[in-house]
């Protein structure tokens, strides 16, 4: 049975047990960095492992020589881009939202075609592949402001009926 290995990370994490060729692949890959340290697993779990430098190890450190080592960027770049979101739905949405809660006819009928327009601009912008967050804002803006506006001509009319003799 071949030795097993346990490598030690510049943080403490430890990876392995693993043998020679899991390691010298492993470097081979670019999956270890230099600056890891390695130890031979211990029969006995009380014993505790003595690692050296990776580099100075005999089996591996040629394997080092031969691999040109790149190192890896410490800060990755966040793949998803910031999308700006679309201020005609947000501004429709909060309308909206208030048309549904506070004073329901007036901020609906300007929450309803603002609404309008945000879908009208997200679609011309989805079409020209240009991001633009806010689609579901739009729509749920559109759908306050429609059940909103009802609500508002109620309202209306019973603050006209009691307030006309």
């Amino acid at each position: 049975m071949p030795a097993l290995y346990t490598l030690r990370a510049a943080d403490g994490s430890l990876y392995g047990p693993a043998s020679p060729d899991h390691i010298l692949q492993w470097i081979r890959e670019g999956r270890i960095l230099p600056s890891m340290s390695i130890s031979p697993v211990t029969p006995s779990p009380s014993t505790p492992p003595a690692f050296i430098p990776l580099t100075d190890h005999p089996l591996f450190a040629p394997a080092f020589a031969a691999t040109r080592y790149i190192p890896q960027p410490t800060h990755v770049p966040d793949p998803s881009p910031h999308i700006p979101l679309s201020s005609h739905a947000l501004i429709a949405f909060v309308l909206a939202l208030s048309a549904f809660f506070l004073c329901p006819l007036l901020p609906a009928l300007i929450a309803f075609p603002l609404a309008l327009k945000a879908r009208r601009i997200l679609h011309e912008k989805q079409r020209a592949e240009i991001p633009l967050a806010g689609r579901t804002l739009a729509h749920a803006a559109l759908i306050l402001a429609l059940l909103a506006i009802p609500f508002g001509i109620m309202f209306v009319a019973l603050l006209l009926w009691q307030l006309l003799p």
